[in-house]
């Protein structure tokens, strides 16, 4: 069997969903957070203050492009990737997300190539985005 004959048995279909058992196996869930041990983390912190009014989603001109730097990566994350709130329901807990999915089971990532940055490093590195814990892992040094 090879890849495109996988593809096609799996896949949904105009009519009808993917093969599968037929229910989930809750027992068995994949790590909703991918975690690297060991990695260095840097904490983003929160910025209640920049909450941008609905209407000016829509407006045009005007601000020019801030410069790069800690504040500014941790409100990209916040407001892309991070947690929103916890639900619980008996002893079962779960993290719902500013961008909520459809319900796959593989985690969300995001990973970030940073320059040296006050409040990150003082060496450029890609980064790693841990939601639950709204922390960046650095995952290498670049250069």
């Amino acid at each position: 069997m090879d890849i495109l004959d996988y593809h096609e048995r799996t896949k949904h279909h105009f009519g009808r969903y993917a093969r599968s058992k037929g229910s989930l196996d809750w027992a068995t869930q994949p790590e909703v957070f991918r975690e690297f041990d060991g990695a260095k983390q840097v904490v983003l912190g929160f910025d209640p203050g920049t909450r941008l009014p609905y209407e000016d989603l829509f407006a045009t001109g005007g601000d020019e492009a801030a410069a790069i730097d800690a504040a500014g990566i941790a409100d990209l994350f916040e407001h892309s990737l991070a947690i929103s709130a916890w639900k619980q329901a008996g002893p079962n807990r779960w993290a719902l997300r500013v961008n909520p999915s459809s319900g796959n089971l593989h985690p969300t990532e995001g990973y970030a190539i940073l320059p040296a940055l006050p409040g990150i490093s003082k060496d450029a590195g890609v980064y790693h985005y841990l939601p639950r814990d709204h922390v960046l892992e650095r995952r290498s040094p670049t250069g």
